[in-house]
């Protein structure tokens, strides 16, 4: 276990081609989701909810592609996924093509403790509707810019996923995902956001990362099961560095990814051209925000 006093946060909003006019948004939403869940680690909360909370923020943040920003499919509807996993009971919740909901982070959460992993579409919505979570029309979910580019179907080719992991003062750490997956992808699309061991693990004993970027290829190369693995033998920088490079090198696509092991470490990397991210921990309190690992580096 590690110190009571260690804790830690890192999160991201998407792998991919950031518009310079929306990097600032996405600066500035990656910073406040970051104190959503830094507030809580701090107050010795739970990891657990302290990645829910940032999640939700930026499922709230139409800069990215996740919640009310979520990018449309080939109907023009917005189907989302989202996944919980807590490093402590290796507990995972997670939904897929999930429309008229308003937090799909937060009914994956509430999915932790049932006996099925994986709900989708009408499946997932009924089960958010049974355990009281936020319902809304799905036309609701459809943030103005997403519309306007689907009527003049020129939707940017968006595959970014937004996640979190938190390491809270009892040792615990958690992860959460959730994204409106590819911009005009066929109904019923699910990606990596969703599936354990691809877009993202958690693991007190080691520590929990995310995945951002092409989800066929990520789940093609089970990518999270890949850096889990390497953690405790290359450390979480090394261990990042070399799941992103693998996947380019073995079968193309973009991808990002972010990851902070047991000791409150982290570590991120990406072979996209951006990747939003930010961080603090309690070697390094003050909170930071990059589009770029060059942008860190400089």
């Amino acid at each position: 276990m590690t110190d009571m006093k260690t804790w830690g946060i890192i999160l991201h909003g998407g792998a991919g081609n950031i518009a310079d006019e929306w990097k600032d948004r996405a600066r500035e939403g990656c910073l406040a989701a970051l104190e959503a869940g830094r507030t809580i680690l701090l107050s010795g909360g739970s990891a657990l909810d302290a990645a829910e909370a940032a999640v939700r923020a930026l499922e709230d943040d139409d800069a990215f592609n996740a919640g009310y920003g979520s990018v449309l499919n080939t109907d023009g509807d917005a189907e989302m996924d989202a996944a919980v996993m807590d490093g402590e009971t290796l507990n995972i919740g997670a939904v897929g093509a999930v429309m008229g909901v308003r937090h799909p982070v937060s009914v994956a959460r509430l999915m932790l403790t049932e006996r099925p992993t994986l709900l989708v579409a009408g499946g997932a919505r009924r089960f958010a509707e049974a355990k009281g979570a936020e319902l809304c029309d799905p036309a609701e979910m459809v943030a103005p810019r997403r519309k306007e580019s689907f009527e003049r179907d020129v939707q940017a080719n968006a595959h970014d996923t937004v996640g979190c992991v938190a390491l809270d003062m009892n040792g615990h750490v958690a992860v959460a995902t959730s994204t409106g997956g590819l911009s005009g992808k066929m109904p019923g699309r699910v990606g990596d956001a969703p599936l354990p061991g691809c877009g993202f693990l958690a693991d007190d004993q080691i520590g929990g990362l995310a995945f951002s970027g092409h989800g066929e290829f990520i789940s093609r190369t089970a990518l999270a099961a890949r850096l889990l693995t390497n953690i405790p033998v290359m450390g979480p920088q090394r261990a990042c560095d070399e799941a992103t490079k693998y996947m380019t090198s073995r079968v193309g696509g973009e991808v990002g990814g972010i990851v902070l092991d047991k000791s409150g470490r982290v570590g991120w990397s990406h072979e996209s051209r951006d990747f939003a991210v930010a961080f603090a921990t309690s070697r390094d309190p003050e909170p930071k925000a990059y589009m770029t690992k060059s942008e860190e580096a400089s």
